[in-house]
């Protein structure tokens, strides 16, 4: 007599329900963390905001809080929702034969390329490129030999030494200004490329890579801020990279030893505060979660 196979666990009635309802939880718990991060995130960056010299003035200060963090949290509800639709179209191409391998090096190189290819276009627009007074001050600043941190010192310096080889090359100011937008705009188009490849090794399809490109490569704003002197246009290309590795080591596990992992945070983490004072509160929550995700992988 032949026995009847012995149906596995997932297969038995009501457990395959249980699970798409536990991933469904999960899926919800992710959602209800990634926006309560983001909440306490910005409203650390106001703080700080606050604590570097009163930069948010004119309005009561619960009134300013309350709106961001609402706008923040609509914003990444909204992020996520199409996160959602993005992967539901890359299923449903996949379905219907599709079967694409995750893109290699190259792929995010043209990204980088296109993004760096828009952006010069933009430059050339602006000829000779895009400096705005902090950049001027912190010039004057290298320049008389009196460095103060009311601008990240650092930056500061890089700045400056980048102009005086464009001047001594050109024998104008502006062609510094020219040659540090180009070193720029370029060196953040790379730490983008960068990024976009982590997305995706956590699941981000070709389709949402694309549109990252394209956004990236086509709003005039983040163009014009990418080759700006400003100091946060570095600041806020570094904050995207620290929060792209850290979702990816929630999501995925550290991937390499304790010890590693602590260089490469701490190194970041240096990096981001150097370019704005303001990041130390925010970058303090940080290092709350990560001591937890370090902990969690132990």
């Amino acid at each position: 007599m032949i026995s009847k196979p012995t149906a596995t666990i997932l297969e038995r009635p009501g457990i395959s329900q249980h699970v798409d309802a536990w991933a469904d939880a999960s899926s919800t718990r992710e959602t209800i963390v990634t926006i309560v991060l983001a909440v306490l995130f910005f409203a650390a960056i106001i703080l700080g905001s606050w604590l570097d010299g009163g930069a948010v003035k004119g309005a009561p200060a619960i009134a300013l809080v309350c709106s961001a963090l609402l706008i923040l949290a609509g914003a990444f509800a909204l992020l996520k929702v199409l996160w959602r639709i993005l992967d539901a179209v890359q299923a449903r191409l996949a379905d219907g034969g599709s079967t694409s391998e995750p893109p290699g090096f190259h792929f995010f190189f043209a990204c980088g390329i296109v993004i760096f290819a828009c952006w010069f276009v933009i430059l050339l627009a602006g000829f000779p490129g895009f400096s705005n007074y902090d950049g001027i001050s912190q010039w004057n600043q290298f320049t008389s030999g009196e460095i103060t941190d009311h601008h990240p010192v650092v930056h500061t310096i890089i700045l400056s030494a980048i102009i005086s080889v464009g001047r001594a090359i050109v024998g104008d100011f502006w062609g510094g200004v020219f040659l540090y937008s180009l070193l720029q705009g370029a060196a953040i188009a790379v730490l983008l490329m960068w990024s976009l490849r982590r997305l995706s090794q956590m699941g981000m399809g070709r389709i949402g890579i694309a549109l990252s490109t394209a956004f990236y490569a086509l709003d005039p704003i983040v163009g014009m801020l990418a080759l700006s002197t400003t100091k946060d246009s570095l600041f806020s290309t570094f904050v995207v990279m620290l929060c792209v590795l850290l979702a990816q080591w929630l999501k995925s596990g550290i991937g390499c030893s304790k010890r590693r992992a602590l260089i490469i945070m701490a190194a970041m983490t240096c990096v981001v505060c150097l370019m704005r004072l303001n990041a130390l509160p925010a970058l303090v929550l940080t290092a709350v979660f990560f001591v937890l995700l370090i902990r969690k992988n132990g």
